[in-house]
This record gives structure tokens, sequence and C-alpha cells, in this order.
């Protein structure tokens, strides 16, 4: 539930069609990749610099260990800050996970439902079992010292299965004598291109209306309720900081 591009490919071999109601995570003859693209303003307020990205996670049941989100923050700058907001998780329970399990981690409380990310490199997270899926939002704010015409891309993959009897800091490849490994089951790619204030805003206020006419039809209750106000408050924002009215 958020502004984005999916794209679905399938591998078409004659012998070995994709059978119907197969799914991206379960056959290897279907491919999905969810491209999202949320411009920052040049430099512009702080609210024009924050990017939300929402998604929604189907945590593994029945694995030896818990899956992980994983970060690739490519080459967002130095000075950027990021929230994961999951109000449907134990953030107290993801910040044992990884103290169990990592060296040292890169994740901080801030409160009962949010957590802040360090930004560079790759950060894992690990996922509490659920039997529901969970929906969250990502959000980024970018430094001051961005400039129009700069792109940055970030990475968002879930990973799944065993480490088996290499440990438990071996990441994703691993001999097959090993047992299960490491794979990804899904993942989203955020691109971030840096514009000017008025060229976003005719866009960001389409989509603010867009965005509150689908909030009416979530109810109160809804898994997606919280993430989704949020959202939509945050574009709201970024059209003010542009130098909009979000309250037209």
């Amino acid at each position: 539930r958020n502004e984005h591009q999916c794209l679905v490919s399938e591998i078409a071999f004659t012998p070995a069609p994709a059978q119907n109601g197969a799914t991206p995570s379960i056959s290897d003859k279907l491919a999905q990749r969810n491209l999202a693209i949320v411009p920052s303003a040049n430099p512009g307020l702080i609210a024009s610099r924050r990017i939300p990205q929402t998604f929604e996670i189907r945590p593994s049941l029945g694995k030896p260990v818990h899956d992980e989100l994983m970060f690739d923050w490519g080459n967002v700058p130095a000075g950027s800050e990021a929230t994961l907001y999951l109000p449907g998780m134990d953030v107290d329970e993801i910040i044992r996970l990884s103290a169990r399990r990592y060296h040292s981690y890169r994740l901080r409380r801030i409160d009962a439902d949010t957590l802040r990310l360090d930004t560079g490199g790759i950060t894992y997270l690990p996922i509490p079992f659920s039997d529901a899926n969970l929906p969250g939002m990502l959000t980024i704010d970018l430094p001051e010292g961005v400039k129009k015409g700069q792109v940055f891309k970030v990475v968002v993959r879930q990973v799944t299965g065993g480490y088996g009897a290499i440990g438990a800091f071996a990441r994703l490849a691993m001999p097959a004598e090993f047992g299960e490994t490491r794979h990804i089951v899904g993942s989203l790619q955020l691109t971030i291109p840096v514009r000017d204030k008025d060229e976003m805003l005719p866009g960001q206020e389409r989509l603010l209306s867009n965005l509150r006419w689908i909030q009416r039809a979530i109810p109160a209750r809804d898994r997606w309720a919280g993430v989704f106000g949020r959202y939509v408050m945050q574009v709201a924002e970024r059209v003010d900081a542009l130098g909009g009215d979000a309250s037209k």
C-alpha cells in the first residue's frame, strides 16, 4: 500500500511451465521486483527530504532460525538517518534476538513500535516468528547536502532458511553439505532521485489526494491502519514542506 511499480516476470520453458496459482516466493519460474521511486527536494526542508516507504512481511514458520530483513544502504549519503515503524512486532524482542545473534548490531529502540537503524553498508534485522503478515514503514531522512541530479538506491530483502552447521554468522551462499542455505524470498528497491521542489509538488499533491481516499476505506482495526496513517501523515508533511497546502 504505497506508490510503487511491481514487475513480475516469467521464465517460460515448455516442458516445465509455471503452475497455476504459483507465486514468485514458491516458484523458480517466476521473479518479482518491487520498485519504488520517492523523490527528495534539493535541499529543501527536512520533511521534503524525508523518504517514506511502506512494505509487508510474511514471516516464515517452521524454520530453525528467524527470518531477517537485510538492508543494503547502497550509496545513501553519510548523515542519513533511518527509522523503522513496526506496530505488529515486538521491538524489544527484535533487540533481544539481535543481541543474541550478532556480535554487534546497528539498531536502537525509539519506542514500543519504532527502531532507529544506522545507514551505510549492510544492516540485518531479525524478524520474530508470526503466523500473520506484518506491515511496516521505512523512513529515511537525507542530509541537507544533497543536490539536484543525485540518485540514491536502497534495497531491502527478506532472507529465510537455516544456517546449518556453519554457524550463525554465515550469510546466504554456503556449500550444500552445510544443509539448508539462506535464500531471499522477497525484495524491494527504493530509488531516491533529488529534484527541485517545484517539480515535485504537483505529483505529491496528487499522491496525497489518492492516499486519503484509500485511507477512508481502511477499517480502524485493520492491521494496515496504523502504518498507512503514518505514511499519509508523512506525505502530507512533504506537501507542506514543498510549498503546498496539505489541508486542501
